[in-house]
């Protein structure tokens, strides 16, 4: 039986406050990303004096970028510094470009360039006049993985091929930007909230954060299986509606990245067809619903292993620019820096028994603190021994402080440090230990 491949087609037509940070830090510029998608934060009030380091440059245990303090990230969507001309921006983000990761460092560099062409452009137009260029190459990244996939399906079982089929013929329309019809989900409705929630709650804005959350808490009185027939009930729009009209009247009625969401949640619901962009995630969760089927195990999971090739945003700057490209530039800042703010990671974690003791956490970014997830410190070693590297480069850091008196001033003992080191000795591989040096540690 024939497998449909997905075509080769361009995705779109053309179309000042002053921040303190140290940037003494330098660490080495290698490192590997982990993959995981269970997705897990811990934020417990021990960790607290070890959190407030983050305003002095502390490099991240599992990378190489210096972490970014949460309040600082705060200030810059308190002052709608990303809503600023593309220069100001820029110039505000100078003492960050070490706390980026590799792609967004590259969008960065982008910026500085346009920037001295076109200082008074905004993110949002920045971005949108890079997409017709990357959405050609992001799609020539796409291609092999999706032939693979294809010569694959040709092994799973008619019925198989099928839904596959359907699913292909979807794939193309929305990388050509042909509108589709796109099934509501109460699931993914939620995560959309949820990731703008994150955005909003940073700007420290008590009205948005509490309209937004009602939001949510109405959308999760929908009925779970809500758009699954071909027509909503009356019940449904009236949910729907009530929630809409809501939003209308709330403090977020302008934020645009909201308004999208409502208008293409609209559509989802009425089943009217609607510009969808292709959607990595979407797309294996549809296949992982089509391959759960297979008496092939092996196929299944070869299959789904496959798909996980795609790129990402996180390592294809494509893949970032057309992902963001339609998106505020609010949320486009956001998102340039949110995977760089610090947070109190687990060194073993609290589902394996890991207690909330200070000496059980480090600082870590918040990308790589939800990508390791619960796996084992030694695992994470053994996948990237430039761990060993980054990890002492968090422990030099922190005796610079401590032997300053800026741990004092944090109320939090030196004896982390040593206390911290043992630990992590203890959990790394046994055939070759991390043994971390606090030798310069006077205290």
């Amino acid at each position: 039986m024939n497998i449909q491949s997905v075509g080769l087609y361009s995705l779109f037509s053309t179309q000042n406050p002053q921040l303190r940070r140290d940037n003494c830090v330098h660490v080495p510029m290698n490192k590997k990303i982990l993959q995981c998608d269970t997705v897990t934060f811990t934020s417990v009030a021990k960790s607290e004096p070890l959190k407030k380091l983050l305003k002095f440059g502390i490099p991240d245990f599992y990378s190489d970028i210096v972490l970014v303090d949460t309040k600082d990230l705060e200030l810059l969507l308190e002052h709608k510094v990303f809503s600023k001309p593309i220069r100001n921006i820029v110039r505000i983000l100078k003492p960050y470009e070490k706390s980026l990761f590799p792609i967004e460092k590259q969008v960065y560099r982008l910026m500085k360039r346009t920037a001295r062409t076109n200082p008074k452009m905004y993110l949002d137009e920045f971005l949108h006049k890079l997409v017709p260029h990357h959405s050609k190459i992001l799609l020539e990244q796409q291609r092999p993985v999706f032939e693979k996939l294809s010569t694959l399906a040709l092994q799973m079982p008619k019925e198989q091929i099928v839904q596959y089929n359907k699913l292909i013929d979807v794939t193309n329309k929305k990388l050509i930007n042909e509108p589709v019809i796109v099934p509501f989900s109460k699931k993914e409705l939620l995560y959309k909230l949820k990731r703008i929630k994150e955005r909003i709650a940073q700007k420290d804005n008590f009205k948005e954060v509490s309209d937004i959350e009602k939001i949510i808490k109405k959308v999760e009185f929908f009925e779970d299986d809500m758009g699954k027939a071909k027509k909503p009930t009356n019940k449904e729009l009236k949910q729907f509606y009530k929630t809409f009209i809501y939003f209308e009247n709330s403090s977020l009625q302008k934020d645009k990245d909201m308004v999208d969401l409502f208008n293409a949640t609209k559509a989802r619901l009425h089943r009217v067809p609607f510009e969808e962009k292709f959607k990595r995630k979407g797309f294996i969760h549809d296949l992982e619903k089509i391959v759960g089927q297979l008496q092939d195990t092996k196929l299944a999971h070869k299959m789904i292993q496959t798909a996980r090739e795609l790129p990402t945003s996180k390592n294809s700057l494509s893949a970032f620019v057309v992902k963001e490209a339609n998106r505020s530039s609010s949320q486009i800042g956001y998102d340039l820096l949110a995977d760089s703010v610090g947070s109190a990671d687990h060194l073993v974690a609290a589902k394996a028994g890991g207690d909330s003791d200070i000496y059980n956490y480090v600082l870590a970014s918040r990308r790589y603190n939800s990508e390791r997830a619960h796996s084992k410190l030694s695992t994470i070693i053994e996948k990237d021994p430039n761990v060993r590297v980054y990890s002492q480069n968090q422990i030099d850091r922190l005796i610079e402080l401590a032997n300053s008196g800026i741990f004092k001033m944090c109320e939090l003992s030196t004896s982390y440090i040593l206390s911290v080191a043992r630990r992590i000795k203890k959990l790394s591989p046994s055939n070759d230990p991390l043994n971390l040096d606090t030798n310069k540690l006077k205290y």
